[in-house]
């Protein structure tokens, strides 16, 4: 089951598998580029911030339940597939859970990406100097 579910995840060009599947236990975390939504500065001093965000929506759906681990500094999310009593369908179901998480957690960084930029822009578009009494009586203007 382990190795279906790597191949699902291997499958979908957000996610890479940073270390190798051992027995039951899947490692796996969105990639630097799909998180590429995240404020740039911010992204190079938490590259790990979008996969913790990953796995608090995916635990709590209650749908599935991942693990963690940090390896050489890398947060990476641990999907262990190993009880007997577990069944393909059960394999696709969390993997659907990640899926649809993912696409939630992206989104949200491009979103406040984006409302960052615009407020930016606000600032950056605004006259150099402005007298703050020009503010207030624009036909004072030199």
């Amino acid at each position: 089951m382990a190795v279906a579910f790597e191949a699902m995840v291997r499958a979908d060009a957000r996610f890479e598998v940073p270390v190798p599947r051992q027995f039951a236990l899947v490692c796996f975390r969105l990639r630097r580029s799909a998180a590429a939504g995240e404020k740039r500065a911010r992204d190079e001093a938490e590259p790990n911030e979008p996969n913790r965000r990953l796995l608090e929506a995916v635990n709590a759906t209650g749908r599935a339940y991942m693990s963690s681990a940090m390896v050489g500094g890398i947060y990476i999310l641990r999907c262990a597939i190993g009880s007997s009593l577990t069944e393909e369908r059960h394999v696709r179901e969390a993997w659907s859970v990640v899926q649809e998480q993912a696409t939630v957690v992206l989104a949200a960084a491009t979103t406040c990406t984006e409302e960052r930029a615009v407020r930016s822009a606000r600032y950056t578009d605004a006259p150099a100097a402005v007298h703050p009494v020009q503010m207030r009586f624009p036909s004072l203007q030199p």
